[in-house]
């Protein structure tokens, strides 16, 4: 379902950000790297699968509006962090995602929340 299909893209994006650090590092430092053009399609073409997975019109804003913030801060975390072991940093990325995009009680949320 698309909870799952969530979790996985918070999952995959933390696992491929550790892997290419030093990619995460170059396009946090350097904007110009993300709009040359042979970059720039590749860059819009993933935006464009992760906001479809995350544009749920079934979440509430509050959701939408987190998993847009957990995104950012996920690339930022670990271009800030290059000295943290990998698990580490994995480790603690999922924990604040968790935590970030859980129900807040007393609100209604979607069945399945991340």
């Amino acid at each position: 379902g698309q909870a799952a299909r969530q979790r996985l893209l918070f999952e995959g994006y933390v696992d491929f950000l550790l892997r290419y650090r030093t990619l995460a590092v170059i396009l946090d430092r350097d904007v110009s790297v993300g709009r040359h053009p042979a970059i720039r399609p590749r860059l819009e073409s993933v935006t464009a699968r992760v906001r479809s997975v995350l544009d749920d019109d079934q979440r509430p804003v509050e959701f939408r509006v987190a998993s847009t913030v957990a995104m950012g801060g996920i690339y930022s975390a670990v271009a800030v962090f290059p000295h943290l072991p990998d698990d580490e940093l994995r480790a603690v990325l999922l924990d604040i995602v968790r935590r970030l995009l859980a129900p807040r009680s007393g609100r209604s949320a979607a069945p399945g929340a991340v």
